[in-house]
């Protein structure tokens, strides 16, 4: 049976999703129903940024990968890089977000197969959040994540590493919009998270992978 690291931030952890599933574990479902079942390690981290994913990608998935043939590697982008915290410009130019990813893809490669999920749309009526105790200003903008994925694609693409375009697919998904509506415009419900497995499971990057 295969096995397959998902690593990225809240997205792939699943949070707002009450069910406690979220997009990793519906598409855990969708392929056992299929008749591919796979072993899931999530490893999702709240919060992380691009260079925080990568960094701990290849030696997080290294040792519950010890054979590339039968191992696969979800890396989502997230799109914590892209946050405008207090009104303020995010910490890091686009150029720099980018070199990141590039850099680390080779060691990450050489673990197991790797798909790489760009980032996903925001709720922009949502924004913007007010985060923890001390209620900090956190704004997320779809046009800032529209340049980023298109980045991020032509990374990949450099690096001969599969990417998934998620961004317009979700965006025009009316169950996907809901469910950002119905959480914090960050994170989607349950039905959201559902309609965003059954992307990823029709698309021919994964079908490829799996």
């Amino acid at each position: 049976m295969q096995r397959i690291c998902f690593v990225g931030a809240s997205n792939v952890e699943g949070q707002g999703d009450e069910t406690g599933v979220g997009w990793v574990g519906g598409l855990s479902e969708m392929c056992a129903a299929a008749g591919s079942p796979f072993i899931s390690y999530n490893l999702g981290v709240r919060g992380q940024t691009m260079a925080q994913i990568t960094d701990r990608a290849a030696p997080e998935c290294a040792p519950r990968l010890p054979n590339a043939d039968s191992g696969q590697i979800v890396m989502a982008t997230g799109v914590n890089d892209l946050a405008h915290i207090r009104n303020e410009p995010p910490r890091l130019t686009l150029d720099d977000i980018a070199a990141v990813l590039a850099d680390a893809l080779p060691a990450i490669q050489a673990v197991a197969p790797l798909i790489v999920l760009g980032p996903t749309p925001v709720h922009e009526a949502k924004m913007p959040m007010l985060v923890g105790p001390k209620l900090v200003s956190v704004d997320l903008r779809n046009a800032d994540i529209a340049t980023a994925n298109e980045r991020y694609r032509a990374v990949c693409l450099d690096a001969g590493a599969a990417y998934l375009d998620l961004f317009d697919t979700l965006r025009a998904d009316a169950a996907y919009r809901d469910g950002l509506n119905a959480n914090d415009g960050l994170h989607p419900n349950a039905s959201g998270y559902r309609s965003m497995a059954a992307h990823i499971f029709n698309a021919r990057e994964w079908k490829r992978l799996a």
